[in-house]
């Protein structure tokens, strides 16, 4: 933040918080939501007739610490099995 600082003026650093404001979030941020666009669209476009279509927000990565549920190893190997069984092992 200090580079931030002092090699940008306060005018530089509204013009690019207005500039994100109109075109999305920059860095990392704008990288999740591509993403997501892109695993949404691949989803979507192989989704089986009659289910509903898949949001961006289903492929959007939750940061938040508190939002992370930790799996224990059984749980984790329940829930790999089960996509397994519904895939037929492919």
């Amino acid at each position: 933040m200090a580079e931030v600082r002092a090699g940008l003026s306060a005018r530089e650093l509204t013009e690019w918080a207005g500039y994100e404001l109109v075109t999305g979030p920059l860095g990392p941020e704008r990288l999740d939501y591509l993403f997501a666009s892109l695993a949404a669209t691949v989803a979507n476009v192989n989704r089986p007739k009659g289910r509903a279509l898949y949001k961006l927000e289903d492929f959007m990565i939750k940061w938040d610490a508190q939002a992370r549920h930790q799996m224990d190893p059984a749980q984790m190997r329940r829930n790999l099995w089960a996509v397994n069984n519904r895939r037929k092992g492919r």
